[in-house]
């Protein structure tokens, strides 16, 4: 019997259906300290999927022609 494997998600994936699931959660909150901490946490979510998409994206690798430069 052969198993079906998933594809891989991304951690962009990963990331967004955490931001989903948060969000509903935060919804369902009246405003509050838990509320709060929900909000806090999708704002981060938000922050990490900008910069994911930031240094996965060609134009953030620097390119160098020869030899990356020295480090002082």
């Amino acid at each position: 019997m052969q198993r079906n494997y998933s594809k891989p998600h991304s951690f962009k994936d990963r990331l967004l259906e955490v931001l989903s699931d948060t969000k509903i959660r935060a919804e369902e909150l009246q405003a509050g300290p838990e509320q709060d901490v929900l909000l806090e946490k999708i704002r981060q979510l938000e922050t990490a999927i900008d910069l994911n998409d930031y240094l996965t994206t060609p134009m953030a690798m620097p390119k160098y022609e020869k030899d990356p430069p020295a480090r002082s």
